[in-house]
């Protein structure tokens, strides 16, 4: 054993109280060496070795070693100064601890201090120094480490090695850490301002670092645990690598900083303020949640943030610019109204996202998740080819939603936004919902993009945009695109615009609709409903392969409008058809004020119109197998036809070109008018049967109603559309009323007449002479025969009136005369145009008041009335039977005669004759005046006709052909939902650093 004192006063020259260098070397079993000289220390350049035990150096000066200091047991050095093991320097202890303390000044460790021991429960190495420790060499225990200073500062070359495991070989020893495990060994580091440690830290169980601000900056650190515990200051760990197997704990009041740094662990306990982690790696290995926790955010551009169980961020701003953030569990963000920047970032998590922030830009970023994807951004910014994507359910509530050339995928997605602007980008889902308070801008600004494409896609604001997004081909690859499409919006702007769906669109769009040379297209039904909507379709195109249904305030400009299948329109105003609509199936069309039908509507199975009235003008047309009209009134001066043609009119003008057609055609109508306009007779004709449910019926001026079958006539119609119950009021004026068939008229009033009957009259002057006896009212007319006065008879005093047709004459001597001229007026017939009532067949006619007034009623089989049945009528009577009558009312003509003359008495007188024998002379006494009318007298002109049992004479109208509605021929359309895009592919496995 080897104990050396130095004593020695102050008042020496400066120097070393022990020079071991002098002394060559020193060997013991154990060696203590002390120092007490003030401000003395001790140098040793040689070698002290302690062969069984301990060495220790105690000196109030500094203490060098540049040599070797070895023992078996306990190294043990203690220094009022500065402890130097320098680059030579090597302390060594075989089976103890390694202790240095410096009570007043620092120590610089660049040499070797090892520390073995373990087995004996030493093998520490404890540094301690007021001041600063500095290490550039290397430190290795088998035990622990421990420094404790003001400040520690490890250079790049430094090693800190507890735990380690010291080999043989034949020439030197091998150095390796134990394995890491819970009962290794540690490496604790504690100062009380800054500790830098940027060498290798390694330790088989934990390593504890205690100071004010910590830097293991370029350092390689590596245990079973870490604890970093920066009290003031940062943590800077910039290129750096840290494994550790377990739990790092990572605290500081301030900025973590890990660029360019390599972390990994399986479980991380962060607490910052702010975090730096610009191109730096973090990988956490177990499934324990990651925690960020930074109230002035977070910087990973370029970095990289994996964990294997979830994370969770809190804080202020996060960029991860060109990042990596990722998990296989969940993950959650949430920078407390800041900004989420992942500008060419990846945020990816098999599980759950949930991402709340201020302001979220994803310019040619992606956020993806293998389950749900919860943003909630006021402004979302998705540009330049951004990517939002979720295998399940993506929901998104922002008040700006910039997704110009971006992509949002997921299974469902929910978009709750005030604007969303999807010019250029893509939306596709299996089902996605998108309300926007404000607008939905699709418009097309490239050839690709712009498009909104699900299985069920719904979209709720007051504004639509998607102008230019019409397809190119028959797979459209822009605009609004889904199996199911539900719309709801007040104005939705589809010029140019291409909307396109397999099963259903239903669109509910409050005030206008533009599809200006734009596409609605559904493979199966097609449904848009407003009632305030204005639509125009100017050169845009409807198109519905299943039923069409639109309900609309305005509709301007038609455009092309098809469906394959059955088609529903209802306009809430006044609506104009100017342009053909195209419908396979069953058309029904309401309109609550005024139709007017400009064009050739047919269509392919029914055709069912109601509107307040209806305007069917010259060369328009409505027909279809079965057409029903529902008006309180209808104007036709085209045609109207139908397989069955129904009419429901409380008023309906047939005018002129009007033509009513049908194979079966039925018409109740309060006011029926079949009249004649502009040289044009309208017609109402039935191929097969004709019925009529009227109140008045008025049929003028060769107007025709025709039935090529049977013809019934009533007040109205029932559940068959058959002619039930009286009509009020057949008026036939000098028209036809024809029947190939058989007839049926029940009317309380008939009046069959000539509208354009003419007479004249006759006027004729007549010289006449009236002769009577004197005192006889019996008057002999020169018409009839001629007086003879036998005037100066010498033997007769009668005169005589002469019969012409040989009768006695008549005699007298006294006789009253009449001479005067008769003016006679006859009626004459000047223009005839009887009304016609001709039935092939039988006739059944009742009623109260029917008259066949100087016209025909022509049945060519009988007549049935009042349950009798009249089989001729070749004296066209009056018919009677059981209170039915009808009146057969012929023209009656008159004579009216007038005689305006004089008149006197002749008498026969006794005279003398010249001079010859006496005569009977005849005198008459003076003129008086005479005028009278005689008695009209009446006669018939033999015009009306009511021939019964007779073939009648048809009128030879045949019914033009019913015009076939052309089948729909629709847009080629495939709506192709196979593309999609995959997820990035993120491996979530522990990386091989």
């Amino acid at each position: 054993s080897i104990q050396v004192i130095h004593a020695g006063d102050a008042t020496e020259p400066v120097g070393y109280a022990v020079d071991v260098a002098e002394l060559g070397g020193m060997y013991a079993n154990k060696i203590h060496l002390i120092g007490t000289e003030n401000g003395l220390g001790v140098r040793n350049a040689g070698h002290i070795g302690a062969a069984v035990s301990e060495v220790k150096v105690t000196t109030e000066g500094q203490l060098v070693n540049t040599g070797y200091i070895g023992a078996q047991q306990d190294i043990t050095l203690q220094s009022q100064h500065q402890i130097e093991n320098q680059a030579s320097g090597v302390m060594y202890s075989q089976q103890g601890n390694l202790q240095a303390t410096s009570k007043q000044k620092g120590i610089q460790q660049q040499g070797s201090l090892i520390a073995k021991g373990k087995a004996q429960g030493k093998g520490n190495i404890t540094l301690k120094a007021k001041e600063t420790i500095s290490q550039s060499g290397e430190s290795l225990a088998e035990g622990n480490i421990a420094y404790q200073a003001k400040n520690i500062d490890a250079s790049t070359t430094s090693v800190l090695a507890a735990g380690v495991r010291f080999t043989p070989t034949a020439t030197t020893e091998e150095k390796t850490i134990n394995p890491h495990n819970d009962q290794g060994q540690t490496l604790h580091l504690v100062t009380e301002q800054h500790t830098a440690a940027h060498g290798q830290n390694l330790a088989s169980d934990h390593i504890h670092i205690e100071a004010a601000e910590i830097d293991l900056s370029q350092s390689q650190t590596s245990a079973n645990r870490l604890t970093l515990l920066a009290k003031q200051g940062d943590i800077t760990l910039a290129n750096s690598e840290i494994f550790i197997d377990k739990t790092a704990t990572l605290s500081t009041p301030t900025t973590l900083a890990t660029p360019n740094a390599k972390l990994l662990a399986n479980h991380f306990l962060i607490q910052a303020n702010y975090l730096n982690n610009q191109q730096g790696y973090w990988q956490q290995t177990g499934t324990n949640r990651l925690d960020f926790l930074l109230a002035q955010g977070l910087n990973n551009q370029q970095g990289v943030l994996r964990t294997l169980g979830d994370l969770n961020y809190q804080g202020a701003q996060f960029n991860n610019q060109q990042g990596v953030v990722t998990t296989p569990q969940s993950l959650y963000l949430n920078t407390q109204q800041h900004t989420f920047n992942n500008q060419a970032g990846l945020v990816s998590a098999q599980q759950d996202i949930q991402l709340i922030t201020n302001i979220l830009q994803n310019q040619q970023g992606t956020i993806q998740s293998q389950h749900n994807l919860t943003i909630t951004a006021p402004n979302l910014t998705n540009q330049q080819k951004g990517k939002l994507l979720a295998l399940e359910q993506l929901s998104i509530t922002s008040q700006q939603l910039d997704n110009q050339t971006g992509l949002i995928q997921a299974n469902q997605v929910t978009i709750a936004t005030q604007q969303l602007d999807n010019r250029a980008g893509f939306l596709k889902a299996k089902q996605a919902e998108i309300t926007a308070q404000q607008q939905v801008d699709n418009q097309a600004i490239n050839p690709t993009g712009s498009l909104l494409q699900a299985a069920t896609l719904r979209i709720t604001t007051p504004t639509l945009l998607n102008q230019q997004t019409k397809a190119q081909s028959e797979t459209p690859t822009q605009g609004l695109i889904a199996d199911t499409l539900e719309i709801k919006t007040d104005q939705w702007f589809n010029q140019s615009g291409g909307t396109y769906v397999s099963q259903a669109l239903n669109a509910t769009v409050a005030k206008l609709l533009n599809n200006q040379q734009g596409e609605l297209l559904s493979l199966n039904t097609l449904k848009v409903k407003g009632n305030q909507l204005q639509l125009d379709n100017q050169q845009g195109v409807i198109e519905s392969h299943g039923n069409l249904t639109l309900d609309l305030k305005q509709w301007e400009n038609i455009g092309q409008v098809k469906s394959a299948a059955n088609a529903k329109l209802s306009i809430h105003n006044d609506f104009r058809l100017d342009t053909p609509i195209t419908v396979d199936g069953k058309l029904t069309l309401k309109v609550d004020n005024h139709f007017a039908n400009q064009t050739q509507l047919v269509t392919g199975k029914g055709l069912t119109i109601e509107a307040k009235s209806i305007e069917n003008p010259v060369q328009s047309e409505l027909s279809s197998q079965k057409t029903l009209l529902k008006t309180e009134y209808l104007l036709n001066r085209g045609l109207i036809d139908g397989v069955k043609n129904i009419i429901f009119a409380d008023q309906l003008d047939n005018l002129g070109s009007g033509r009513i057609y049908g194979d079966q055609l039925a018409i109740q109508s309060h006011t029926l008018n079949n009249l004649l306009e502009a040289d044009q007779s309208a017609t109402i004709a039935a191929r097969e049967r004709l019925d009529l449910g009227v109140g008045t019926l008025t049929n003028y001026d060769h107007a025709l109603i025709l039935s090529q079958g049977n013809l019934s006539i009533g007040g109205a119609l029932d559940d068959r559309y058959h002619a039930t119950g009286q009509a009020t009021f057949v008026d036939n004026g000098s028209a036809t009323i024809e029947a190939l068939g058989n007839g049926n008229i029940n009317t309380q009033r008939l009046w069959n007449h000539d509208l354009h009957l003419i007479t004249g009259e006759h006027h004729q002057d007549q010289r006449i002479s009236e002769y009577a006896l004197n005192h006889k009212s019996q008057r002999y007319s020169s018409l009839e025969g001629w007086f003879d006065r036998n005037n100066n008879s010498r033997s007769d005093r009668n005169s005589y009136f002469n019969f012409y047709d040989g009768r006695p004459r008549v005699a007298g001597p006294t006789w009253v005369q009449w001479h005067f001229n008769r003016h006679t007026v006859t009626t004459t017939l000047e223009h005839r145009d009887p009304a016609k009532i001709l039935i092939a067949g039988d006739l059944r006619l009742n009623g109260e008041n029917l008259v066949n007034d100087v016209s025909q009623i022509h049945v060519g089989n009988r007549i049935r009335m009042g349950g009798r049945i009249f089989n001729q009528n070749e004296k066209n009577l009056n018919l009677k039977g059981n209170g039915v009558r009808l009146e057969n009312k012929d023209l009656i003509g008159e004579i009216h005669r007038h005689d305006e003359g004089v008149w006197y008495t002749m008498v026969t007188k006794r005279k003398r004759h010249g001079i010859g024998k006496k005569v009977w002379a005849k005198y008459g006494d003076d003129d008086k005046p005479f005028s009278r009318d005689l008695p009209i007298e009446y006669f018939k002109f033999k015009l009306v006709d009511n021939t019964i049992g007779q073939a009648i004479q048809p009128t030879g109208t045949a019914i033009r052909q019913q015009t076939i509605a052309q089948q729909a021929a629709l847009s080629n359309l495939q709506v192709d939902f196979t593309q999609s895009t995959p997820l990035s592919t993120v491996p979530h496995v522990r990386a091989v650093l």
